[in-house]
């Protein structure tokens, strides 16, 4: 793949939040618009998240959430961490592809994005409060079913069962650097 130049949209976002909040939420805008074009639309009947309320998503039963535009094929990582953002042109350049899943909500991608960009941007609530973006796009009665979700495929990707032995090891071993803090004081360092 060549060299793209343009920084990911993920850092550009997280340049402008602050101070040109109309530009983010219109970066926001056009982010649902491509999850909305990337594939076509099925029956609410057929969303796959549906059937998993209440065994595997807890949600309130008085309550029948608006999952919205169901998706043949959501794009998981149509997501601002997974584009790259040319300013001058106001290109988005999509990458790192691989996830899909078939008869989910439009707005879970949707929910991806905002969720990642909160988590990446310190202040990022004080710049723009998330519950402003939920009420914007309609997510009230689906955000924590969207998070529950978005746990359950994180355990998926990561596989932890399969990958124990590697987990294991990629851990920081906080009583191996005590142990050297330790060695180091006693042959005399005086560091802080």
């Amino acid at each position: 793949m060549p060299f793209i130049p343009w920084p990911t949209l993920s850092d550009y976002m997280k340049g402008i939040m602050r101070d040109r909040k109309d530009e983010f939420l219109e970066i926001l805008d056009r982010i649902y618009g491509y999850i909305l074009q990337s594939s076509e639309r099925v029956p609410e009947e057929e969303n796959a998240l549906s059937g998993k309320l209440g065994t595997d998503i807890a949600f309130d039963a008085s309550k029948k959430p608006d999952f919205g535009p169901i998706l043949r094929k959501a794009y998981m990582e149509l997501i601002p961490l997974n584009c790259f953002y040319n300013a001058e042109t106001e290109e988005f350049l999509y990458f790192d592809q691989e996830f899909v899943r078939e008869h989910y909500p439009a707005k879970y991608i949707l929910f991806r994005a905002i969720h990642y960009m909160y988590c990446f941007t310190p202040n990022a609530e004080q710049y723009y409060p998330k519950e402003k973006l939920i009420a914007k796009y309609g997510m009230e009665d689906t955000w924590q079913i969207f998070f529950q979700e978005e746990q359950i495929f994180l355990e998926e990707v990561r596989n932890r069962g399969r990958y124990s032995q590697f987990y294991q090891r990629t851990g920081v071993d906080q009583g191996h650097i005590y142990s050297n803090i330790m060695q180091l004081k006693a042959a005399g360092w005086q560091g802080k």
